[in-house]
């Protein structure tokens, strides 16, 4: 999801954030840029139920992942060895798709 964010801010945002300008055109940027992205979450949401990692990874790997911690190698291992990364990048994949979309739609 997170991804998703930063490729919007990347191709939407300002090009240098140094300069705080306050014109109504460097706001009405930022409110289209924050707009944009509300409707990312919104719809990252929308279809996956949950815009939080924890939440996600028990929706796909299953309830025992409520307690998952990534710093211990045994829940590591268990969650390679039962295709976690492979099960994770669903949401990877959908993220890109909305963000593409949001960013096809300025075009």
């Amino acid at each position: 999801m997170v991804g998703g964010l930063l490729a919007l801010g990347l191709a939407l945002g300002v090009e240098d954030i140094s300069t705080r300008q306050s014109t109504s055109e460097a706001r009405e940027k930022k409110y289209r840029v924050r707009s944009k992205a509300q409707k990312f979450c919104e719809t990252f949401k929308a279809e996956l139920g949950s815009t939080t990692c924890g939440d996600l990874r028990v929706k796909v790997m299953g309830p025992e992942y409520v307690n998952y911690d990534g710093r211990d190698p045994k829940w590591s291992e268990r969650f390679i060895r039962e295709g976690g990364a492979k099960k994770c990048r669903i949401q990877v994949e959908t993220g890109a798709r909305i963000a593409a979309a949001i960013l096809l739609e300025e075009e």
